[in-house]
């Protein structure tokens, strides 16, 4: 089977992480062709597709509305005759051929404008919350769930359970009108100021709200809030283990990759209380949870935290522990990969 994948871009974004997982288990069996339609790119990233993918960049300018440069994407997918293409962005099917090509839709992120469905012949929603944005504002009840995974095997675990100092971490883009990352930086100074411990928090990510989180952490005084930069996975995948509390305070969330990787990784997790991430943890199963943007409710469920670690830290091991089985069970790159090959062959046949 050749299959054909399409982007915008090929940046350091769950999307695009994502996609490598997926391309390089399908290369082991099939023809994949990657097409990057803007010059949105880091070149390190292409170091991580394995070289049988056939990678096409067309380094067009973003937002560009020049018909050649369409139709030289036209002509490109047209030669190459895919048996598949699979897009990863609704948007991107104005850069498809309209005709004689099946078509994989998958739908990253909820509140997805999507036009044009009826050339699409599967679409994928990457998690619950994101088939039921579908179906309520788009109308498409025809979607197909398939979760994401990530290389669980890949991610360094904790060895025990230790709180000394107590260290944060949140992994994602810096962009906190979507992430949430301001409800974070105000619910550690509430905690410092009620525990009277200082709490390390690192950022992993960076984004166009950097310098306004950088100017807040300030303005509350926090002493210990590093803005760490963008980060390879693999150097993501061995820290994680290294914090004794990761949280996605996100206002929302299609799915969250980051929670995934740290359940993984053995450590604690909490979210806020909105679409993919709080389906990630089952209502608190397998995590701890906070209202969207209240900041005393995140304050809170830190505390709480922080005193499991000092009273009852075999729970919370338990918990991880728990998390960690959930996470390998369900969110396994290879158990993606393997769904999607069965959908392809569904429609391909």
């Amino acid at each position: 089977m050749k299959i054909m994948h399409v982007l915008w871009s090929f940046t350091l974004g769950g999307a695009e992480s994502l996609l490598v997982d997926l391309a390089n288990i399908q290369v082991k069996s099939h023809d994949v062709h990657v097409l990057i339609i803007n010059d949105l790119c880091t070149e390190s990233l292409f170091g991580k597709l394995a070289e049988d993918i056939v990678v096409t960049r067309f380094k067009r300018v973003p937002g560009s509305r020049k018909i050649g440069e369409i139709l030289n994407i036209y002509w490109q997918i047209f030669q190459c005759k895919p048996d598949i293409v699979h897009i990863h962005s609704a948007d991107l099917l104005k850069m498809i051929p309209p005709f004689g090509y099946n078509i994989v839709l998958t739908v990253h992120d909820t509140v997805c404008e999507l036009r044009c469905s009826g050339r699409i012949k599967a679409t994928v929603a990457i998690s619950r919350a994101v088939a039921d944005d579908l179906a309520a504002r788009c109308r498409i009840d025809c979607v197909t769930t398939i979760q994401n995974g990530v290389p669980c095997t890949k991610i360094r675990i904790r060895d025990g359970i230790g709180n000394d100092p107590f260290k944060i971490i949140q992994v994602g883009r810096l962009l906190h009108e979507k992430k949430g990352q301001d409800v974070l930086l105000n619910a550690v100074r509430i905690v410092e100021d009620k525990s009277g411990i200082p709490v390390h928090l690192h950022f992993l990510g960076d984004g166009p709200s950097r310098d306004y989180l950088r100017t807040l952490a300030e303005t509350l005084g926090l002493q210990h809030v590093e803005f760490l930069g963008e980060k390879e996975r693999e150097v993501v995948f061995d820290c994680l283990s290294d914090y004794s509390l990761f949280v996605q305070p996100s206002r929302s969330e299609g799915f969250g990759l980051t929670v995934v990787e740290a359940m993984a990784a053995k450590i604690p997790v909490l979210v806020s209380n909105i679409e993919g991430p709080y389906e990630l943890i089952r209502n608190d199963t397998y995590g701890f949870s906070f209202r969207s943007e209240d900041v005393e409710h995140c304050a809170s469920k830190i505390i709480q935290i922080m005193d499991l670690y000092r009273n009852d830290s075999d729970a919370l091991l338990q918990l991880t522990e728990r998390a960690y089985d959930y996470a390998i069970e369900n969110y396994d790159i290879n158990r993606m990969a393997m769904e999607y090959e069965l959908l392809y062959k569904s429609i391909a046949a």
